[in-house]
């Protein structure tokens, strides 16, 4: 059996090591999603390993998405996805708010990279179903409501039409990480009637359907020049508010010192 380490940093390796041990153990046996891990004895005696780091081990490949925890069947194995990922990425994006450019432009590069294909085989029925959503957008600009949910689905229908689940979950990731609707930073952007906002969108889906990919590229460049400026416009608008509010706490700070002296 293994001899577990002591030493905190040891331990730290040890953990990831007898994980990585798991996750070959899922490869070699050619487990496939749903299928059920062995018990825990017979991992203990596989992996030769004590029973308190198999568990250390299957916690973690639970956190990750690896496996899961089923009622009545024990410990299967999950298909792959970007759950785990995205429960964590509001955190790293609170305590890392510079990223959310790096973040925007994953989500441009996908973007342009896939609407040729969007264009390639997008059915007519889909092109419709894009049509409606832009419809959708543009009631609530009329209404003058946010056209959140609207836009979000406008753009997930999108990824849809290429067949790619993946591209569909990295969609997904940078939009909860950079676009998501209650975001304050990008959720004014979708409660005013920008009339061209909703041109870009039209643009877009219009090329699509006259499978002109040169202009479906061009019309993604230019929606995201069109919110990158208007992004920039309500982060210096922010900025300009939050000097003005720090003037009178200085002016009293100021006011309290000269009455000291």
């Amino acid at each position: 059996m293994m001899q577990e380490p002591s030493a905190i940093g040891e331990k730290h390796a040890f953990k990831n090591l007898i994980r990585e041990r798991m996750k070959a153990f899922i490869v070699d046996e050619k487990l496939k999603p749903g299928d059920k891990l062995p018990t825990e004895e017979v991992l203990c005696e596989r992996l030769q390993i004590s029973r308190s780091a198999l568990r250390e081990a299957l916690a973690s490949l639970e956190a990750l998405g690896v496996i899961e925890a089923r009622q009545g069947s024990g410990r299967v194995v999950r298909d792959f996805n970007f759950d785990a990922i995205l429960s964590n990425l509001a955190y790293g994006f609170a305590i890392r708010r510079q990223t959310q450019q790096h973040i925007k432009d994953v989500r441009k590069a996908l973007d342009l990279f896939f609407i040729e294909s969007i264009v390639t085989v997008a059915t007519d029925k889909q092109i419709e179903e894009l049509r409606q959503k832009v419809r959708a957008i543009q009631l609530k600009m009329r209404d003058k409501q946010s056209y959140a949910v609207e836009d979000y689905e406008l753009h997930r229908a999108m990824f849809e039409i290429t067949g790619n689940p993946l591209a569909k979950q990295l969609f997904e990731i940078t939009w909860d990480a950079n676009l998501h609707p209650n975001d304050s930073d990008v959720q004014w952007m979708r409660r005013a009637s920008d009339r061209y906002e909703l041109t870009m969108h039209s643009n877009i889906v219009e090329a699509i359907a006259n499978r002109d990919v040169v202009g479906a590229r061009n019309a993604v460049l230019a929606h995201y020049r069109h919110t990158d400026k208007r992004m920039k416009e309500n982060l210096e608008n922010k900025q300009v508010e939050n000097n003005r509010k720090d003037i009178p706490n200085e002016i009293a700070v100021f006011s309290q010192y000269t009455a000291a002296t």
